[in-house]
């Protein structure tokens, strides 16, 4: 595995840590020959300060990898030696996942520990350790009190103008995601045509859900378009897949009339879906959305975007932003679609009143994991029924739980 390394840790192997013999540590890269082992002849917390001190310095630059159990000579990897058979996986995974969460403030998103079976059973495993680019950097070590940098293959503490120019930096990452949106929501509100990959009506409204990884401005992580179409794309979108095609940003992928995925070349993903609105005779003068149907809808999407997300190689974390598009005037109902019957006493009860803005931009969610979608989504939904006066959203029980369509019905 010719470093840098284009693989999630979730799919690292035996043969990928063979191909890091000869790699040179640098800026990104990081090899140790013990797994930051607590020495009993010195200070209880030197192996915390080590630990917390490269991996806040990888996040306060531009992430990395440290890999444990690789002997290096000269900065450069010699020989797989393993961490030996009276490693145990769980306890030192679980000792450095608490260290850092406890001991690097603020704490850094993203941060992923595996240990890695060898072939060699008698070495046992390496460990891998992911530290992504942070977008709440400076981050500082609580047990040196001091910001930490990686350059080349050394540790430095940070200078005040280092410090400083870290704070803007992140600043301006969330500036530039949220600056992203805007401009996407805006053309897909306008109708720009030169801007979306299909032609939109005028008279319609759209949802829409940004996902943003946290190196989308960062020119070497750029996606290769070869990886777009592949058989693992026809598993994730099966016949729509056959639609697709690359353009100017990418790939853009039709789903039905005027709803799309586009993919960008900076691994972005933006998902359109023109919203069905629901008519009734007896209530002429009101046009109706369903969140329901939002929901439903946003689930799918997200389960999609996370599955290419991996097919793509790009890892948490990720900024996810949902957007209800061109909805002035329509009122938002908690009925399914099918139960037309219902908005007779939906759309009279108090405070379902037509909406007076034109889009509603719901807060971005930095997706730690890419887990289960109406765990993460749950935040989403609930702005979207406290929108229309409800406590929360009715999908969800009083614990938080999924509530089944079955359950609900």
């Amino acid at each position: 595995m010719p470093y840098p390394i284009y693989k999630v840790i979730e799919e690292l192997n035996s043969e990928d840590i063979d191909g890091l013999i000869g790699e040179d540590e640098g800026n990104t890269l990081e090899f140790k020959l013990d797994c930051y082992t607590p020495d009993p002849s010195k200070d209880k917390n030197d192996w915390k300060r080590e630990f917390c001190k490269d991996v806040s310095a990888l996040a306060n630059a531009n992430g990395g990898w440290i890999f444990c159990g690789i002997k290096e000579e000269d900065s450069k990897a010699v020989e797989i030696t393993g961490l030996g058979l009276d490693f145990n996986v769980d306890e030192n995974v679980r000792r450095l996942d608490q260290c850092a969460n406890s001991s690097i403030d603020p704490r850094i998103m993203g941060l992923k520990i595996r240990a890695i079976e060898l072939t060699d059973t008698n070495k046992k495993d390496v460990v891998a350790i992911y530290v992504p680019r942070s977008f709440a950097a400076p981050h500082r070590s609580n047990l040196t009190y001091k910001f930490h940098l990686r350059r080349s293959a050394r540790v430095e503490e940070m200078d005040m103008t280092q410090i400083r120019t870290a704070f803007n930096l992140s600043n301006s990452l969330e500036e530039r995601i949220r600056q992203f949106r805007k401009q996407r929501v805006e053309a897909i509100s306008t109708k720009g045509h030169e801007d979306v990959p299909v032609l939109l009506s005028q008279d319609s409204y759209y949802i829409s859900m940004h996902i943003v990884p946290l190196t989308f401005d960062d020119p070497s992580k750029r996606i290769n378009t070869f990886n777009f179409h592949n058989r693992i794309w026809f598993e994730i979108f099966r016949d729509r897949a056959r639609d697709a095609r690359y353009n100017f940003d990418g790939y853009m992928m039709p789903v039905e009339r005027e709803s799309y995925f586009q993919f960008f070349r900076t691994g972005a993903i933006e998902w359109v879906k023109k919203g069905p609105i629901i008519k009734n005779s007896d209530v002429a003068d009101k046009r109706f959305i369903s969140l329901p149907a939002i929901a439903t809808a946003c689930l799918s999407s997200l389960d999609s975007s996370m599955k290419s997300l991996a097919n793509l190689q790009i890892d948490s974390p990720v900024s996810m932003m949902v957007s209800l598009i061109n909805i002035k005037g329509l009122c938002m109902i908690d009925v399914e679609p099918s139960n037309a019957s219902d908005l007779i006493y939906s759309s009279t009860r108090e405070g379902s009143q037509p909406l007076v803005r034109s889009n509603l931009l719901i807060p971005d969610i930095v997706l730690e994991n890419f887990g289960d979608p109406r765990d993460i989504l749950r935040p989403v939904f609930d702005i979207l029924w406290n929108t229309e006066g409800y406590d929360h959203c009715s999908l969800y029980d009083e614990n938080g739980n999924w509530i089944t369509k079955e359950a609900r019905s």
